[in-house]
């Protein structure tokens, strides 16, 4: 998540003082990283902490960059490395974390100087692209002088948890209960997963044909994402038959504004069995109204059968105009594929919460 929030509480640094922009040494510049942090997040952000958000990605450390100034570190920007399925290529893609200025340091042009080091490191290293997810602050520096495309509308979606609540489903939704003879015939074992486990694997590569852009989640992704959190907050459930898992989900709980919401953070099915994306759906609701959720939220896709079984389901994306924070997903091509246009168009990505660091 990116973030230049205002600090009250620092005294103001000298003018005319020029800042330096560098790569993050982590002997020297951890601590100052973490007062920074402590300054622009006074309070955790969704159980979130340095240790957890600058942990190792799963193509090891993050490329960080720093900007200093009379002392002070007074900007950073980090990248998540991922393997990203491009096409029908495996590329390396990076999504951009922890964007923080010191409110003191605003205007003079640090961050976008620390971002700009940042993505340059990026293209000589290989990196296809950067992409993120922007609060409003942010959203102009980010599609501004960072060139980075937003790809709209945000495709947040809601639906409610009571599954008897009167809700608009598409024709022949698939939320509907699934037909006995269809269980009966090809049963499903619902379980509690296990995150790492080397079954997902060949789960992703029966569902990657529906990915044109997207991270890649296998085993080791969706062992890095859900495991080790400060909280320990996310919940694996999945389907399977014999050894092969067919659809799975992983949740988290969030009381918003009063409001307890059960958010899936990520969701696969089986292009084979979707009545067992179907099963883990209507698992996923049991689990949340059980939980007390009145809500529950979903990104939803541009594009796959995921998408589709969401839709069904009765998840609605909400209109931006209404979101309670407005968000933003953006994406800048890096080397080769910096000017193509299929990396700019919201129809060929594949997104859901576990993309995000704030759920």
């Amino acid at each position: 998540m990116e973030l230049l929030l205002r600090n009250r509480e620092e005294p103001a640094l000298p003018a005319g003082e020029e800042g330096t922009v560098r790569d993050f040494i982590p002997i020297q510049d951890s601590a100052r990283v973490l007062q920074l942090w402590q300054r622009v997040f006074p309070a955790p952000a969704s159980g979130i902490t340095p240790e957890w958000e600058f942990r190792n990605g799963p193509l090891g450390p993050q490329p960080r960059a720093v900007a200093e100034w009379c002392g002070r570190v007074v900007a950073h920007a980090g990248a998540v490395p991922i393997r990203f399925q491009y096409g029908g290529d495996t590329v390396l893609g990076a999504y951009s974390v922890a964007a923080m200025t010191d409110a003191e340091a605003r205007g003079r042009g640090l961050y976008t100087g620390v971002a700009k080091h940042l993505y340059s490191r990026l293209e000589r290293e290989g990196f296809a692209f950067v992409a993120g997810f922007s609060n409003r602050r942010s959203m102009s520096v980010v599609t501004g002088p960072l060139g980075r495309t937003p790809l709209r509308p945000f495709p947040w979606a809601i639906c409610p948890a009571a599954s008897w609540f009167p809700w608009f489903r598409r024709p022949g939704s698939v939320g509907a209960p699934v037909p006995v003879d269809v269980q009966a015939n090809a049963p499903l074992e619902l379980e509690e997963g296990v995150f790492g486990d080397p079954a997902l694997d060949d789960l992703w590569r029966r569902f990657s044909p529906q990915v044109r852009i997207g991270a890649i989640r296998d085993a080791q992704f969706n062992h890095w994402r859900f495991t080790g959190h400060p909280d320990g907050v996310y919940r694996m459930r999945w389907g399977r038959t014999a050894a092969q898992i067919r659809a799975y989900w992983v949740g988290r709980i969030f009381v918003f504004r009063g409001i307890k919401v059960a958010f899936l953070v990520d969701f696969l099915a089986d292009p084979q069995r979707l009545e067992a994306g179907t099963l883990l759906l209507n698992d996923f609701r049991q689990w949340a109204a059980a939980n007390g959720a009145w809500l529950l939220s979903a990104l939803l896709p541009f594009h796959s059968l995921i998408r589709d079984l969401l839709e069904r389901f009765g998840f609605l994306q909400v209109p931006e105009l209404f979101h309670p924070h407005r968000l933003c997903f953006s994406v800048r091509g890096l080397g080769k594929v910096g000017g193509e246009s299929e990396i700019k168009d919201p129809k060929n990505w594949f997104l859901s919460w576990a993309d995000t660091d704030i759920v």
